[in-house]
């Protein structure tokens, strides 16, 4: 939980959709980073969503940056279509 919302409050600082390709976040074993990708990127969708229900990390990212609830889920959206066009 924390690597991943240390990772996203680095990621989503930046206004740029790439800014997640510029961090580097070691992790133990293939498994571990499989499974960090897969928080991030779900992390990443819920965040673009307005769902209406309360997200702690999110609320802690938007607390961190300084950003309204709306910037965060703009940011968020548009480094998810990022993600799922370009991340390997």
């Amino acid at each position: 939980y924390t690597l991943v919302k240390e990772y996203l409050t680095l990621a989503l600082r930046s206004k740029d959709a790439a800014a997640y390709r510029r961090i580097l976040a070691i992790t133990f074993t293939n498994a571990a980073a499989s499974e960090m990708k897969e928080r991030f990127v779900k992390s990443l969708h819920r965040f673009s969503l307005d769902s209406g229900v309360a997200d702690p990390m999110f609320d802690e990212i938007v607390r961190t940056i300084g950003i309204s609830p709306d910037e965060l889920r703009d940011r968020s959206a548009k480094m998810f279509r990022h993600v799922l066009h370009n991340y390997s």
